[in-house]
């Protein structure tokens, strides 16, 4: 059940105008939190493009968005969690508005990887697993 306080915010225009950028500004000045609904939809496409779907067809659509739900970022917390060379620390921002005022995180999922205290990398956004994977691997040969 959605609750009748909740406010939303719709930005429309072109492509490539600003409107996540505008977006976010809002938010962060409103104390909101920003759904990227773009990024979900490229998500949707890329899954049909690349499962060479039709993308009138209600019943994959369907199953496309439950994969895309599916909380990727746990299954890569469970990949690593146990890692030697590495510490992942899992926040809900709803849970902990300092985290995400601290850290400025205006969009979810928002991953960040530190080195020695100091944020030196951000993934902003809906990627795709192995993407995530790569840049793990990349921060560990890194640091």
């Amino acid at each position: 059940m959605i609750s009748k306080d909740l406010k939303v915010i719709t930005i429309d225009g072109p492509a490539s105008s600003g409107k996540s950028t505008v977006a976010q500004i809002v938010c962060k000045s409103l104390g909101f939190q920003h759904l990227n609904s773009g990024a979900i939809y490229r998500t949707l496409a890329l899954l049909c493009f690349e499962e060479h779907s039709d993308y009138t067809d209600s019943e994959k659509i369907k199953k496309y968005c439950n994969i895309i739900k599916k909380d990727y970022c746990q299954s890569v917390y469970d990949d690593y969690k146990n890692s030697s060379k590495l510490e992942i620390l899992k926040y809900n921002i709803e849970d902990n508005s300092l985290i995400s005022s601290k850290y400025n995180i205006l969009s979810i999922p928002t991953l960040i990887f530190f080195n020695r205290g100091l944020e030196v990398k951000k993934i902003i956004g809906l990627v795709q697993k192995q993407d995530i994977e790569k840049a793990i691997e990349e921060h560990i040969k890194k640091n």
